[in-house]
């Protein structure tokens, strides 16, 4: 349920007045709980996955362009990204060294979702805070 929480990002940015971005987040959360909660098998489930990191991926560039209207606030998002993907680092630790106890990589991959998105929020509300 972590990957549900760039609905968060999305809201944000819709109260900030990024239409476009707003939706593109909302389409990561739903790549997202197909790539992570659905987990489909074989072909399906790595189409899924690529899927998701493309999406995410672009999002992630699209929320540091935004973001970057001063040298501090770009440091800022990119503080934000860079702590976030230290969480998806961990989680793929995780499934290395806990096989057998996937709850674990549940809620540390979790994490990364959560860290991600409310980092992005706190940027973003603090950079553009004042448009709403």
């Amino acid at each position: 349920l972590g990957c549900l929480a760039y609905w968060l990002d999305a809201y944000v940015l819709w109260r900030v007045g990024f239409a476009i971005p707003s939706v593109i987040f909302v389409i990561v959360a739903l790549c997202s709980a197909c790539a992570d909660a659905v987990r489909p098998q074989g072909e399906w489930g790595r189409l899924a996955r690529q899927i998701d990191r493309l999406w995410g991926t672009g999002a992630l560039i699209m929320v540091a362009i935004i973001n970057a209207v001063s040298w501090l606030s770009f440091l800022a998002v990119l503080t934000a990204i860079v702590s976030s993907l230290f969480w998806l680092y961990q989680s793929r630790k995780v499934s290395t060294w806990a096989p057998d106890q996937p709850w674990v990589y549940v809620l540390v991959h979790s994490t990364w979702h959560v860290w991600g998105a409310v980092s992005i929020v706190i940027v973003t509300s603090a950079v553009h805070g004042g448009s709403s």
